[in-house]
């Protein structure tokens, strides 16, 4: 006591203390072992930022890719179907031509969980069906039940499945310039009938 006052300052003991007190009296062992876990600690917690950094800039980088392959995708699906377009337009390719692809097309048999047996029935139903009379619902449920026939091939890695697919799909889709085509040159003699009868 000085001056009758508790000498708090020198009987407190700080974290600083402690360190260098348990340090100064813990065999050299422990003392190694805490120093490693330290360091093992922060290389982790560095390996982990610089994990981190790289999944981000990964992740861009596969979303930039996967944009372009889309777009390239997309080009490419719009030419192909401006090349259809031409072709029937021309008289190139005709319901003859149609009904060749439609014969090579297998028809797979159905399976449980994406193409069931009613997407099969109705797909048969739908393939036995004039060219002429198709409808753009009945291309659009084509479409449809093709895309269940790719899934279903897809998880159980059936090729036959996934080539089906790509042969339904592929007449489908020229379906729809067929039809298109066909409802353009309607329209088109439809006004050209209107402008006659407008102008005797």
């Amino acid at each position: 006591m000085v001056d009758g006052k508790p000498e708090e300052d020198n009987w407190m003991v700080t974290w600083e203390d402690l360190l260098v007190s348990f340090v100064s009296q813990a065999p050299w062992a422990l003392v190694i072992l805490i120093v490693v876990i330290v360091m093992n600690a922060r290389l982790r917690d560095e390996l982990n930022e610089r994990i981190n950094r790289l999944e981000r800039e990964l992740n861009e980088r596969i979303e930039k890719l996967r944009d372009d392959v889309y777009r390239r995708i997309d080009s490419l699906e719009r030419l192909q179907l401006g090349i259809a377009a031409i072709l029937v337009s021309k008289g190139l390719l005709t319901r003859e031509e149609f009904e060749f692809i439609r014969s090579i097309s297998e028809m797979p048999g159905s399976k449980s969980k994406y193409y069931t047996k009613a997407d099969e029935e109705e797909l048969r139903r739908l393939w036995s069906k004039d060219i002429d009379e198709y409808t753009e619902e009945d291309v659009e449920k084509i479409l449809e039940i093709a895309l269940k026939i790719r899934a279903e091939g897809v998880e159980t890695g059936r090729r036959d499945l996934i080539d089906a697919y790509y042969m339904i799909g592929a007449f489908a889709e020229l379906m729809k310039v067929y039809l298109l085509v066909k409802r353009m040159k309607a329209r088109k003699a439809q006004k050209e009938t209107s402008t006659q009868s407008s102008n005797p």
